[in-house]
Parts: structure tokens; sequence; C-alpha cells
């Protein structure tokens, strides 16, 4: 791991130094091409829950205006909300199963009563983590980041792969162009100048695009109506809102994963920023956290998905030296202006799958070291290696032995994600019994 000297020295504009306008607005597009993680939830949704072509690009348009609002709340100084870095918040992978199963329960509805139930929760959460700051401890970080970003990865790979989903035939040609895309957002790793450093992706992004359209590559997993308006308002509301009492504990395992996601993302901008995660950063982190909270009870409201912040996106703003704040608000209004458009969004969840699948790749390469970089933070003692021991042997049994969790009344144990988080927290409190409270307080 790179020292904070070392870790610095890469940073050109700190999260409170002011790019110019032009640098900022490259930038802002830059993270906005990172964000088809988020466009592929309404598709699987599309594809798992019955849910609509139509209702899909609302969802879509909706979720971009609420993802504007949550990286804007995200960006404010912590006075009450707000991080106070360049941290991004997007629809959140913790989120796709409690989502799926409310989709397919009650429908559009039922995901955004739950979402407000949810919101409403990590706002409480966030404003009592100076009392649950076990929560905050590296390995539970850890555990939650990692499995999140293996539930992207089961995303990415198929998508990458050329085969986003059974039954549809491998595509050279949609491989080469998505490896290609991949490569080129790489360049910095061996081409060491800034213009590469800081536009590579969006070079990339641009270029699967264009190769998409001249080869005729297109998402075969939806196809967007051909009269989408150019401009309009965000249906907000349009879905309803209702309530599932048994949705309540897998909506309260994803909150809990959304928010300690958070913790994790806002610790590793701190220390791109040269700051180190202490106690003074609970400030920060709380921050962070009751801003996610705020913005998916929004999103409830509105008829969004749940958020929360993006790894891929802090890891580029280390990639790109930039991490100014004013990047974040640049990249939220962006968003919010994409929500204006049911044609873009139409455009957007349409986008080819190679470019997804480099996008998303990206981005997962990202969530998985910082999860990795967590989970190694802290020298091995019996405590921690028996909480992530069991608690990734069991997340990932869920995959292995999936017969294990098919049972009635289990759902909320057969995510990875859920086993794995229950798990870990359950195991770090039980771990905490009898030690001194010097230990505890450390």
């Amino acid at each position: 791991m790179n020292t904070e000297d070392d870790q610095t020295a890469k940073i050109d504009y700190m999260a409170d130094e002011s790019p110019p306008l032009f640098i900022t607005l490259l930038q802002g597009l830059s993270h906005l091409s990172l964000y088809p993680v988020a466009y592929a939830f309404p598709v699987m949704l599309v594809q798992s829950a019955g849910v609509s072509v139509a209702d899909a690009i609302s969802l879509s348009q909706i979720t971009f205006l609420t993802m504007g609002i949550a990286t804007i709340l995200m960006t404010l100084k912590p006075e009450i909300l707000g991080s106070g870095y360049l941290c991004p918040a997007t629809a959140c992978p913790s989120f796709f199963t409690a989502s799926l199963l409310a989709a397919k329960s009650g429908g559009l509805g039922l995901l955004s009563g739950m979402l407000i139930f949810t919101g409403i929760f990590q706002a409480v959460f966030a404003k009592a983590i100076s009392r649950v700051k076990f929560l905050l401890e590296p390995e539970i970080m850890g555990v939650v980041v990692l499995m999140i970003g293996m539930t992207a990865l089961s995303i990415t790979a198929p998508i990458f792969a050329g085969r986003p989903q059974a039954g549809i035939p491998f595509d050279l040609k949609s491989f080469l162009i998505g490896l290609s895309t991949f490569l080129i957002m790489l360049i910095p790793v061996i081409r060491k100048n800034n213009f590469w450093r800081r536009y590579s992706v969006l070079a990339g992004v641009v270029f699967g695009i264009s190769a998409s359209y001249i080869l005729h590559i297109s998402n075969p997993m939806i196809n967007p109506p051909d009269n989408l308006a150019w401009f309009s308002f965000p249906p907000v509301g349009s879905f309803g809102w209702s309530f599932q009492v048994s949705l309540i504990p897998v909506f309260i395992i994803a909150g809990i994963a959304s928010v300690l996601k958070t913790a994790a993302c806002i610790s590793a901008c701190r220390e791109i920023n040269g700051e180190s995660t202490d106690d003074s950063s609970l400030d920060t982190i709380g921050g962070g956290m009751l801003s996610v909270g705020l913005s998916n009870i929004i999103s409830g409201l509105a008829g969004g998905m749940g958020n929360s912040a993006a790894a891929g996106n802090i890891g580029l703003s280390f990639a790109t030296g930039i991490s100014s704040r004013r990047v974040g608000f640049a990249l939220g209004g962006m968003l919010i202006l994409l929500s204006l458009s049911p044609g873009l969004a139409g455009e957007i969840v349409d986008i080819a799958t190679p470019v997804v699948g480099a996008c998303l790749l990206y981005v997962t390469s990202f969530m998985l070291v910082l999860a990795f970089r967590l989970l190694t933070a802290k020298a091995f003692d019996a405590r921690k290696i028996f909480t992530l021991g069991i608690a990734l042997s069991f997340g990932f049994c869920v995959d292995v032995m999936p017969e294990l969790f098919s049972g009635a009344g289990t759902s909320t144990i057969s995510d990875r994600l859920n086993l794995a988080t229950i798990l870990a927290i359950a195991l770090s409190l039980i771990f905490r019994i009898g030690q001194p409270k010097t230990m505890k307080k450390s």
C-alpha cells in the first residue's frame, strides 16, 4: 500500500480545490461514463421481474434524478449532510436482491415504499453511528464491499464475455469491442501523461459507442420504444407506494450494506486526500450516511432505485488525480439534466453491451480492490480470522450450494450479501463479549 505522501503527490486537485471549468466538465463526463452499472438494474428488473419496458424507462429517468440529487448531497461539506469529498452516488448493487423481491411481489410501488422505509432507517442509523462504531471496523466493511463487488461481478462477467444472458449466442465482434474499450481505459497504466490519465475512460467509452454504431452492435436485453420524448419531466411518484412487513429484514440488510459501503468509500476518499481515518472522521462518515438515507427517502417518494456511494468513481478520481468536490456538483447536475429526457434515458439504457461490459469491469475492479484493502488493513488475529472466514465461506456457499438456502422462509439469507453481512455483524458482536473496554473503544 502506498504511503500518504505517495498518494497525495498524485492528486492535482484536492477536495477543496477548484479545477478550471473545462476540466471540471470533462471530468464530470468521465464520471458519468461509468454509470452503466446503474443503467443495468432497470434492464435486470425487466428480465427478472416482468417490469414493462415503458416502466423501465420511467424507472431509469427517475433514477437519474435521484442519483443526481444524492451525488450533490454527498458532495456537500458535512455540517449536517454530506461527506465533503468527491464521493458520487449511484444505484447500488446491494439493493438489487431486495428490489427484485419487491418488484416481483408488489411491483415498483412496493419497491418505492420499502425504499422510503429503508431511507428512514439509514438516517436514524447515521445519527447513531457513534454508538455502533464497531460496524466501521475494516473487516466488516470489507466483507460487505467484497460481496457487493461479487454481486456486480456476476452481472459484469457475462456481459463482458459477450453473452449478456442465457440463450444469446457469443458474438466475437461484441467481445472485441468491449475488450478494446477496456484496454483504452487502461492506457494510463502504460502511457503516463495528464491527457490519458484524465480522459482515458471517456475516450474508451466514446470509442466503444462509435465502434458499436459502425458495426451495428446493440443491446439485446431491452428494446426501448422509438417514440420517446426528448424532453419531459420525470414521472415522479407515478408508481405509487405500498409496504410489506415480510420484506423488512431484506431491506434493512440492504440498507446496512449500503451505508457500510458508503463508509468504506468515504474512508477511501479521506485516504486519497491524505487524511487519516480515525474518530474525527465520524462527522464525514455520518454526514455521508445521512445523505444516502435522505437520498433513498427521496428515491422512494419519486419512484427510483436505492443509492449508495460509487466505489468505481472514487477509483476514477484517484486515477485521474482530480478529487475536487466541484466535479461532484457538475456530475450531479448532469445526472439531473439526463432525467429530463426520456429519449436520452432510453438511449443510455439501450447502450451497446460491449461498452456496458467494459465500464462494469472497470468499476468492479476498483470495488474489489477496495474490499481487499479493507480486509487486510489490520493484522489478523483469531477474532478477525473467524469473522472473515465464516462470513465469507457461507457467503460464497450461497452460490456453490444454493439448495441449502432455497427452502421456505429463507429469502433473507438466500443472497450472498445478506448472509455474509448478517454473519459478519453477528460474529463481531459475539467476539466482543469479554473484551476489555479499552479494546472495545479502539
